[in-house]
């Protein structure tokens, strides 16, 4: 029995969507874990900041005193 013509170009359209559908959920996973990879960067380079600024002897400049503050209200609230 012959099958009738595009009956097998319609079948391997039908199963496109699972491919994208696996596609976009592996995308999301992705963009969820460099979404927090991100975050994490920011933190401990705020962290690394704030300890350079604790670490100095000398006294600290206005502007210095005022990111050191800035940053420890920061960081104690996330």
């Amino acid at each position: 029995m012959k099958r009738p013509e595009g009956v097998k170009a319609s079948k391997a359209r039908g199963k496109k969507p699972v491919a994208e559908e696996k596609a976009m959920k592996e995308f999301e996973t992705m963009w969820s874990i460099r979404q927090h990879d991100l975050a994490q960067k920011e933190h401990l380079s705020k962290m690394r900041l704030l300890d350079s600024l604790t670490a100095k002897k000398e006294p600290l400049v206005e502007y210095e005193e005022e990111l050191k503050k800035k940053l420890i209200n920061e960081l104690l609230l996330s």
